[in-house]
């Protein structure tokens, strides 16, 4: 009776062995395909919502973490010019679950497509947001976030849902949402979805008594060519004024901007949102008492020359940082033209 059981055991221990070792060869021999495949069916869903591209898209692969999980920035290039980009975004609020997309952008924001890249929805229902020209899709194609209410027609929003499937819609529109937010913050480095920018709320800043979500009202305008943002601030129905992103090459870096006025066009303060300038010399622009700043602010930008005052202009220049002052400089003149078209 002994030996049997010895047997057994020994029997029992041969064949778990044997077949960890099956699986883990299985797994090795898979492994790779299944990752080749993963790669492929990426590839080809930005293939589909971007325009076409000549460079390596998924060497430009940026992870970003946001509402804890991670989505995925790629920019598509001709040359060295950006003609799109594409975010792999996700939702887990889906009716089975989670729910990943891939949702392509212009420069300007505009969404030139989307496609599905997993989902566990309902068979027939929540599934016909694979569907080509399904209403959701339909809803956002061709059109840029900024000029839509991002929610269902059931809840307001400019969003057509797919009938009987109204959870799925919502939360595929989370995850074109959140795509949107990913690109705003990678392409132009604010995070619009949130008034929080380095641990600052910028509207209460120059705007103490707001109410309002300014991000929601956002409006898109072209300065040159480029894409400008410009945010209505109002205390209750009160217009207070607005805040315009903006940014400029400076000496060594890209010099973000948010400029606020008073509706009457008055620069009420001029913050500094990102920078990489020379320490002592261009990095003075984040000085509240910097002459740049106060050359412009609590003045009216119409009955300024926003220039450099050896350009002939009235903005007195930070001594050693000319490059930092002309880049700061050109910032406030296009946050003044992006105001002129929404005033």
């Amino acid at each position: 009776m002994e030996s049997t059981l010895k047997n057994m055991v020994l029997v029992l221990f041969l064949i778990t062995l044997f077949a960890s070792g099956a699986v883990a060869v299985v797994n090795q021999l898979t492994e790779e395909p299944i990752a080749e495949a993963k790669a492929a069916k990426t590839s080809g869903a930005i293939g589909e919502v971007v325009p076409p591209f000549d460079n390596d898209i998924a060497a430009t692969a940026t992870p970003v973490e946001i509402d804890g999980g991670t989505a995925t920035l790629y920019t598509a290039q001709q040359g060295a010019k950006p003609v799109g980009y594409a975010v792999q975004s996700f939702t887990t609020n889906g009716f089975s679950g989670l729910i990943t997309l891939m949702v392509g952008f212009l420069p300007d924001g505009t969404i030139q497509g989307i496609q599905v890249l997993s989902h566990a929805e309902t068979p027939g229902l929540g599934s016909k947001i694979t569907e080509a020209g399904n209403p959701l899709t339909a809803s956002f194609e061709g059109k840029n976030p900024a000029e839509l209410k991002m929610t269902v027609r059931k809840d307001g929003g400019d969003i057509d849902a797919i009938t009987a499937s109204t959870i799925t819609s919502r939360a595929y529109t989370e995850a074109v949402q959140r795509a949107y937010d990913v690109f705003l913050s990678e392409v132009y480095g604010v995070e619009f979805s949130s008034p929080q920018i380095y641990g600052v709320d910028p509207y209460r800043t120059v705007f103490p008594e707001y109410t309002n979500d300014p991000a929601s009202e956002m409006v898109t305008v072209q300065v040159d060519g480029n894409s400008m943002q410009v945010f209505p601030v109002k205390k209750e129905h009160e217009l207070l004024g607005y805040m315009v992103y903006s940014a400029a090459e400076g000496y060594k870096s890209t010099i973000d901007l948010l400029v606020g006025f008073a509706p009457d066009g008055t620069i009420l303060d001029i913050l500094v949102t990102g920078q990489d300038e020379t320490p002592g010399y261009g990095t003075d622009i984040l000085l509240e008492d910097n002459p740049l700043l106060t050359s412009l602010k609590g003045k009216k930008a119409a009955e300024l020359d926003i220039r450099l005052q050896a350009d002939g202009g009235d903005v007195q220049a930070i001594s050693g940082a000319t490059g930092s002052s002309e880049g700061y400089t050109r910032g406030v003149n296009a946050a003044y033209r992006a105001f002129q078209q929404v005033k």
